[in-house]
């Protein structure tokens, strides 16, 4: 179980840590180093940080930073620290780290599941991170839409997180569609909207 979400939730995206180019491209770093624990998921955005990698990724800190950045968040947004330093770090660590790799996974479950009727290609040879998508579907060789896989509780984030990824989107003419997943249950909510919604634009696509 993790502990994301709550009222960390909307003054994380306030604060440094939300900004992925202060921070760091999580996604990014696991699909280009495939690290395979918790632990050598923590490891790689400390040496991100530490190190120039050959592979271009940054990172503005590491966990223990990001945390103290959400802590000092606080005094801007409410005044007061609610939550100890520890907490933060904690909250930052389940997001960064736990919530990360398990989203990577359901990526390419996502992908697995699509693929029974359409081409679904890897969002690396089609795009990187500023277009915000995950994965990209295509019919007959012809792109239909990008996908985004998100938890469930992403519908309740800050409207202004929302629209950075609605601003990414429109660099692409095709729609992209949220393909949303219960967290605990690993499940995907909404995968018959969202394969009913690729077929119609299969046909309209001729």
């Amino acid at each position: 179980m993790t502990f994301t979400g709550g009222p960390l939730n909307g003054l994380y995206g306030k604060s440094r840590a939300s900004n992925p180019n202060e921070s760091v491209h999580v996604m990014s770093l696991i699909r280009t180093h495939n690290p395979r624990s918790p632990d050598e998921l923590y490891e790689e955005i400390a040496r991100h940080h530490e190190e120039t990698c050959d592979c271009g990724i940054e990172s503005g800190g590491t966990i223990e930073d990001f945390g103290e950045w959400l802590y000092d968040a606080q005094l801007d947004e409410w005044g007061e620290h609610r939550f100890d330093l520890e907490t933060c770090t904690q909250w930052i660590y389940d997001l960064f780290i736990m919530q990360s790799l398990k989203g990577y996974g359901l990526e390419g479950k996502a992908s697995a599941v699509l693929g029974w009727a359409y081409d679904v290609v890897d969002v690396a040879d089609f795009a990187d991170d500023e277009y915000r998508v995950d994965l990209i579907v295509e019919h007959d060789g012809e792109l239909i839409a990008g996908i985004q896989v998100k938890p469930e509780s992403y519908k309740y984030m800050r409207e202004h997180i929302k629209n950075q990824n609605r601003a990414a989107h429109a660099s692409i003419e095709e729609p992209v569609l949220y393909l949303y997943y219960d967290y605990d249950e690993e499940r995907f909510t909404n995968i018959g909207t969202v394969m009913s919604e690729l077929y119609r634009l299969a046909v309209d696509a001729g």
